[in-house]
């Protein structure tokens, strides 16, 4: 069976790591030609404080930039949460998006930490998400 990839989305919280999570979209990219999306989630508070916005605007431009030059198709997009959760929005997105997977770092930890980091949004992406999901441990 032979699998035809045409977008794949990857999921980035903008921490030291996530280069590799771009990285291994771009292998996946290269070897079917796919276009890659770069997302990010960020909360919806009320009052959400605009510096941060364009703080995480800026950090998408750049890695927009690395990934692009690296010869793939890629964008960006920062996804606003609006009460689904990180995972529940990402999947929103996924489906209406067509994602062909989504390749998401893996930062392991243990105890209350756990609660702070992608190692909860994976469980959740992986128990709902309609696409394959590639976890690239850190």
């Amino acid at each position: 069976m032979t699998m035809e990839l045409e977008r794949i989305a990857a999921a980035v919280n903008f921490d030291e790591h996530e280069h590799q999570s771009c990285d291994w979209a771009v292998l996946l990219a290269k070897g079917s030609e796919a276009q890659v999306k770069i997302v990010n989630v960020l909360e919806a508070a009320i009052g959400m404080d605009e510096d941060e916005y364009a703080g995480r605007k800026r950090l998408m431009t750049d890695e927009v930039a690395r990934v692009s030059d690296r010869g793939v198709v890629v964008s960006g997009e920062i996804l606003i949460d609006r009460g689904r959760g990180t995972a529940g929005t990402l999947i929103e997105w996924a489906d209406g998006w067509k994602s062909d997977v989504i390749v998401l770092g893996n930062h392991p930890r243990k105890g209350l930490a756990k609660l702070f980091d992608n190692s909860a949004v994976a469980q959740r992406l992986v128990e709902g998400a309609h696409c394959p999901i590639l976890l690239v441990m850190h």
